[in-house]
This record gives C-alpha cells, sequence and structure tokens, in this order.
C-alpha cells in the first residue's frame, strides 16, 4: 500500500492568493492525515472567485499549478459544522501540468504519492523550489476572507479580528466563539 503523503487539492484560489496567506486553505482533513503530509499539489478549479482573492487565474480546469512542500496545517474556520485547515508550505514551485487531476474525481482534497505523481507527468523530485514569502494576509474564520495583518493597526498591535483568528486558531474553535472585552 503506498504512503500517501501528497494531497492534491482543487482550488479556485490564485497563485497569489496563496503566497499572500502560506498556504492552500480551506480544507477538512483527518488530522491524522495532514501530520503525515510532505507536499501540496493545487489543481485549478475554474469556479468562482472569492471577493478576497483578485489575482490571475490563467490555468486550464484540472491543471496542476503549484506544489508547496508542506510545513504544517492550522485550524482557519469551522463551516458547515466542519473544522477547516491552511495547509502551510514552506517552500514552493510553480508548474504546469494539464489535466493532471482527473475530471471525475468529486472530493476537493485527495491524497496520493510522489509515484502516483510522477505517472500522471509530476515528478515531484526535480521540482525547484523557492522559500516561501512571509505571509502578508492571514484567514480569520470569517468565511474566507483574508485580512491583511497589521493593516487595522499600522503596526502598533493586534486588531480585534486578528487576535480572534489566533485564539480560534491556537484552542482550535470558530472565530465565532471568542469573545473579547476591552475596559479602560
Amino acid at each position: 500500500m503506498a504512503e500517501y503523503v501528497v494531497a492534491e487539492v482543487f482550488t479556485n484560489k490564485s497563485k497569489e492568493l496563496i503566497l499572500e496567506t502560506g498556504g492552500s486553505a480551506s480544507w477538512v482533513l483527518a488530522e491524522k492525515t495532514a501530520k503525515n503530509l510532505d507536499y501540496c499539489v493545487c489543481c485549478r478549479n475554474p469556479e468562482r472567485a472569492r471577493g478576497e482573492d483578485s489575482g490571475d487565474r490563467p490555468e486550464k480546469r484540472n491543471e496542476a499549478f503549484l506544489v508547496g512542500k508542506v510545513s504544517g496545517v492550522e485550524f482557519v474556520e469551522r463551516l458547515n459544522d466542519r473544522n477547516r485547515y491552511l495547509i502551510k508550505f514552506s517552500e514552493y514551485a510553480e508548474v504546469s501540468i494539464p489535466d493532471f487531476r482527473s475530471g471525475s474525481v468529486r472530493n476537493p482534497v485527495v491524497f496520493g504519492s510522489r509515484e502516483s505523481c510522477r505517472i500522471r507527468g509530476l515528478d515531484i523530485d526535480t521540482l525547484d523550489f523557492r522559500p516561501m514569502p512571509e505571509p502578508v494576509k492571514r484567514y480569520t474564520g470569517h468565511g474566507l476572507q483574508a485580512v491583511e495583518i497589521g493593516s487595522s493597526t499600522g503596526g502598533a498591535g493586534l486588531s480585534i479580528d486578528e487576535a480572534k483568528a489566533g485564539l480560534a486558531a491556537r484552542y482550535n474553535v470558530p472565530a465565532s466563539a471568542i469573545q473579547i472585552t476591552i475596559t479602560l
């Protein structure tokens, strides 16, 4: 039986948003499986771009366009009674593998191996990985809105939304469950 070390995600997010947020989100994952991931292959879902994503999405449906070396997973929100996670990348490589994902696969996250990727034309071992840039946006747990880090504070501390997002991730609860009171 193959060891599943590759997550293949069917994402409508642009490469730019993935780089700005430090990885690919918002995925339902089993914690046990997520801990064993080494790579994430992002495949194009051409459906509606979300409001926070103004990046280009030139790839064709099912085309692999980005591979990330997985550095961990982070809770980002609870949506439709399911915990959703950011698959964080330490490094990434741009690729263009048309029809990498089968058109009949319905699950947005499937797991495979480096060998299963190689068979479909993606040899992960030969990719030229680059370090991920520092994230400049963060998922807050309010849907899939990305909020610029420090934008509401001018670098003078955390906003309420940023504090809630951080606490929600730390305690594995939705940001809507966090209440913050400021007393003067």
